[in-house]
């Protein structure tokens, strides 16, 4: 299976994955996908009016945002999270694992536990989901899926 983040239940709902009046849709966001976020004020935007979204991180995507290099790029990352996006629990990291596939596991599980449809633009982290049968979407279908649809 390609890496597209095409197939799991979010692909094969009527609504694509848009959510419905009676109960919100949930997506966490990877850091990668909030990078994207905070480069596309439209889509910030038009997010930040949904009520039928909600948008989560993990602790380990906001740990990984509190570590940006630059500081007034991490400053408008942790603002952009503080306004749209809630926190969610996430399983603490296998030991033995490298600490890049241990936050890899834990957003993906995070997303699980959530029942959300995980959004990243990383493709180790897609082809992930797709082998585990995870909902997950590129930031590109998401921003053609929800946002522009919304």
């Amino acid at each position: 299976m390609k890496p597209r983040g095409k197939g799991g239940a979010a692909a094969r709902r009527p609504d694509g994955g848009r959510g419905s009046a009676g109960r919100p849709t949930r997506f966490l966001f990877d850091a990668c996908a909030v990078d994207r976020l905070l480069d596309d004020g439209e889509a910030a935007g038009s997010l930040a009016e949904r009520r039928d979204l909600r948008l989560l991180v993990a602790p380990v995507v906001a740990g990984q945002l509190a570590a940006t290099p630059d500081e007034a790029r991490r400053a408008e990352l942790l603002a952009l999270t503080e306004e749209l996006f809630a926190k969610v629990a996430a399983p603490p990291p296998e030991p033995g694992r490298s600490a890049g596939d241990a936050a890899d596991l834990s957003i993906l599980e995070a997303a699980r536990a959530a029942k959300a449809v995980l959004v990243t633009d990383d493709r180790k982290l897609l082809q992930i989901a797709a082998r585990g049968g995870a909902d997950a979407m590129a930031w590109r279908e998401f921003r053609r899926r929800v946002v522009l649809a919304g």
